[in-house]
């Protein structure tokens, strides 16, 4: 992987803040054209999208925000936010913005926050209409997700004392192993994810955000269900090279979704949008029939 373009701070003094109940939801928005809803993954910030975010605000407006415990949102009574919750906070971000219609980019846990806003898209509760999803790597299929040994142990009772304890250094060595063996972070890389996990909240929040896990479980049903019912046209950018939700989710996928518009990347992890920036955004444009 190459250094983020823009750096976490100059990311930051870029944002805005969005009231929604006791959060206070950092956001960016930048570029023309139609709106595009950026939803980062577990355990960083909307950050991680400032590698493709130069060459998609040409064509889109890009709404990128931090989910609620994460990144620079601010959540100064420490509540945890499922994500139904921040799905409805999406949508109301959107409104709140005066955009009646958007895309989305979604990435792990915001593959997952994709699916509820199609589920409630085919609910009829959605307030903005969803006009296509793209996907990267994310466990929506939650039976064949296979979390690492952290998430394992975070998501356990004893998360919030293990979020607190565990060492800086093992803990980036178990985010740096979902990575491509070509495209790692160095050092001073995964020093910068750090800062971005850690954010306004600290420790503390990282075992609140990994309740997620669960509720993929729990709404089993419904957001896969809502991958098969919907019309939205849909597509997946995928590391193939990526433990958690590689080469067998996808392939998944493509068994239960005829109409998904699938690119497999290989020698590529986890984050495509970091470690193979170029090629999310060619194949991105693509999906919209945009020439790059």
């Amino acid at each position: 992987m190459t250094p983020p373009p823009i750096d976490l701070d100059t990311w930051a003094e870029g944002g805005e803040r969005f009231k929604w109940r006791s959060h206070r939801i950092f956001y960016r928005v930048s570029g023309t054209g139609p709106a595009l809803l950026l939803l980062h993954g577990f355990p960083t910030s909307g950050h991680d999208w400032a590698w493709v975010a130069s060459a998609l605000e040409r064509h889109f407006t890009l709404i990128i925000p931090d989910m609620p415990d994460c990144g620079f949102s601010e959540n100064p009574r420490g509540s945890a936010a499922s994500v139904r919750q921040t799905a409805e906070a999406m949508d109301a971000l959107l409104q709140s913005l005066g955009h009646t219609s958007y895309h989305a980019l979604g990435h792990d846990v915001g593959a997952t926050i994709l699916q509820d806003l199609i589920a409630r898209q085919l609910e009829r509760t959605a307030t903005c209409k969803l006009l296509s999803a793209c996907f990267l790597n994310g466990g929506l299929i939650p039976a064949l997700h296979r979390p690492v040994e952290a998430q394992i142990k975070l998501a356990s009772w004893l998360g919030p004392i293990y979020a607190r304890m565990v060492a800086k250094e093992k803990f980036l060595e178990a985010f740096a192993n979902v990575f491509g063996a070509e495209t790692r972070p160095t050092e001073e890389e995964l020093n910068i994810f750090w800062k971005s996990m850690m954010g306004r909240n600290g420790r503390g929040a990282i075992a609140r955000r990994i309740r997620y896990i669960a509720e993929r479980r729990e709404q089993a049903t419904r957001w896969v269900g809502a991958l098969k019912g919907t019309t939205v046209p849909m597509a997946a950018i995928w590391g193939l090279d990526d433990p958690v939700s590689g080469r067998h989710m996808i392939e998944g996928l493509e068994r239960i979704l005829v109409k998904l518009r699938v690119t497999k990347l290989s020698g590529i992890g986890h984050y495509p949008q970091v470690e193979a920036p170029d090629a999310v955004v060619r194949h991105f444009l693509a999906f919209h029939k945009i020439e790059a």
